[in-house]
């Protein structure tokens, strides 16, 4: 299992995190069983908390990865990650959605772990937490769109709608709305 060590989360604020990606041993089985010749060079599209990215650098001394993440908190953990595999992690502040601005092709594999992630979860303030009391955010990327407590506010019927029913898929969503 894969150690994801420590890590400054906010600045100043040095945080030790353990995470265990999911399905990294399917992952890194069928990366083995598929390997190519000579230095792989992977794509993890949803960076989170590194712990893909980890895994496939410790998988192959020679391996690389380009990873994604538009939550700027991901660019925190990259930084201790790339500072442990030198030359080894490139980083790009993106969503996804933006991959085609990615100018490198013929990766070796290409992860996506798509959903929140745990981080996203615990720290209170990105307002994702039903355990914590905090302002309802909910951002992935918090310097982009509204809050959820201002949508809320503001949003139309329709918008809820297309929010909680579409979005949502709430089978209840008329009474939610």
């Amino acid at each position: 299992m894969p150690n994801t060590g420590p890590a400054r989360l906010r600045p100043g604020v040095e945080t030790v995190f353990s995470h265990t990606p999911v399905l990294v041993t399917e992952l890194l089985a069928f990366i083995k069983q598929n390997q190519t010749t000579g230095a792989p060079h992977f794509l993890d599209c949803t960076f989170g908390g590194g712990g893909h990215s980890r895994a496939l650098l410790e998988s192959d001394p020679a391996a690389r990865v380009t990873a994604l993440d538009r939550d700027p908190a991901a660019q925190l953990r990259a930084a201790a990650l790339a500072a442990e595999f030198p030359g080894r992690l490139d980083f790009h502040d993106l969503p996804f959605s933006r991959i085609d601005e990615l100018t490198e092709t013929g990766y070796a594999a290409a992860v996506f772990d798509l959903g929140v992630s745990s981080f996203q979860l615990d720290e209170a303030e990105r307002g994702f937490s039903f355990r914590q009391a905090a302002p309802a955010d909910m951002r992935l990327d918090p310097r982009a769109g509204l809050p959820a407590a201002q949508f809320l506010e503001q949003a139309s019927r329709d918008e809820l709608v297309a929010a909680v029913r579409d979005a949502g898929e709430e089978p209840r969503w008329r009474r939610v709305v």
